[in-house]
C-alpha cells in the first residue's frame, strides 16, 4: 500500500482576507481623526515659528536702520486677528518692507491681547514695557510666544 503524500494547498481563503482587511480599515479610523488633529497642530506651531522669525527680524532691522520698526497684524474682528501681518519700518515716510501671510487655515486666530502691534525702538527693545504674549489658535488647538521686556522670544514645546 502506498500512500501519497496529500498536496498542500497555499494561499488564504477569502474569508480570511476580508477578516484581515475589515481589521485594517478598522484602525485606520480609530487613527484618522489624531493625524488631523497631529497636522493641525503642526501647521500651527509653523506658524507660529513664522512669527518668531518675523518678530526677530523686526527687532534686528529697527537696530539696523536706528528707527522704530513695527510689525503690525490686520484685524478681522474686535477678538480675532487674521493670519496675516505686515512688517512697517517708520521712516520718513513709512515703508513697509516685508508683507506676510501665514500658510493656516482661514479660522486660525491670532491673538495680541489689546493692541494690534509689536513696536521696536532704535535700540531694539520693545516699546511698551511689558511682556508681551502671541497666541494662535485653531479651533482647541493653540499655542503662543512671549516677547520679553528686552526683546527676547521665548517658545515652549
Amino acid at each position: 500500500m502506498s500512500l501519497r503524500p496529500l498536496r498542500s494547498r497555499s494561499g488564504f481563503t477569502l474569508v480570511e482576507l476580508l477578516c484581515v482587511l475589515v481589521l485594517v480599515l478598522v484602525l485606520a479610523s480609530l487613527a484618522a481623526p489624531s493625524f488631523r488633529d497631529l497636522t493641525t497642530r503642526v501647521r500651527t506651531r509653523s506658524a507660529l515659528d513664522r512669527i518668531t522669525a518675523d518678530v526677530a527680524y523686526t527687532r534686528m532691522l529697527a537696530i539696523r536702520s536706528g528707527t522704530r520698526a513695527t510689525l503690525r497684524f490686520t484685524r478681522r474682528s474686535p477678538e480675532c486677528y487674521a493670519p496675516t501681518y505686515a512688517l512697517v519700518v517708520m521712516t520718513t515716510p513709512a515703508r513697509t518692507a516685508k508683507q506676510t501671510v501665514l500658510d493656516v487655515s482661514a479660522d486660525t486666530c491670532i491673538d495680541l491681547g489689546t493692541v494690534d502691534s509689536i513696536a521696536f525702538n532704535s535700540r531694539g527693545l520693545p516699546v511698551t514695557v511689558n511682556n508681551r504674549r502671541v497666541s494662535l489658535r485653531r479651533g482647541a488647538i493653540a499655542d503662543s510666544l512671549t516677547i520679553s521686556s528686552l526683546g527676547r522670544v521665548f517658545r515652549w514645546y
